[in-house]
């Protein structure tokens, strides 16, 4: 790593290491609120330039990654019920998390469990009802939520709600 002293930041008692090679997103970020603070025009704007340089090399390398809240809860939607879905990156964005799915029944299917029917929804996932009960019919609404213990409910138009599980 290197250090770099920057005339008028060390003036102050402000220091900062920058390293393309080795920054850390966390430092990047630390790096830019730091440059806020300094109260020359031209050391400021050169604090920036040095930031804005590390930030670009970081997320380059992969060091640092920007996610867009929207793309992660469109991402977490297509995912809900899947056994990956839970593991996903990011799992710490505010406002990204999904508890529900709702769409529309595209077509039915029995499985090879009598009285069990799987379902396939308008955004292309795939699910299997565990409760033998008739099969929603397609046009139908429905909702999947996630329950408690980690299984899913689908309640399937007006009628009650039924255990699922993700299929694909």
């Amino acid at each position: 790593m290197k250090l770099i002293l920057l005339p008028v930041i060390a003036s102050i008692g402000w220091s900062a290491t920058v390293d393309a090679q080795s920054t850390s997103g966390s430092d990047v970020t630390r790096q830019i609120a730091a440059c806020r603070d300094v109260r020359d025009d031209g050391a400021r704007l050169a604090c920036f330039d040095k930031a804005a340089t590390a930030l670009t090399n970081a997320q380059r390398n992969g060091d640092l990654v920007v996610l867009d809240r929207k793309a992660v809860v469109e991402r977490r939607q297509r995912a809900f019920g899947l056994p990956s879905a839970n593991s996903m990156a990011a799992a710490d964005v505010r406002g990204a998390e999904v508890k529900e799915l709702t769409s529309v029944v595209r077509s039915t299917a029995p499985t090879r469990t009598p009285g069990r029917y799987s379902f396939r929804l308008a955004d292309g996932s795939a699910w299997e009802m565990l409760d033998p009960i008739d099969p929603p019919r397609a046009g139908t609404t429905v909702t999947v939520t996630a329950t408690r213990l980690g299984g899913f409910r689908a309640k399937l138009g007006a009628r009650r709600a039924v255990l699922v599980k993700r299929l694909r």
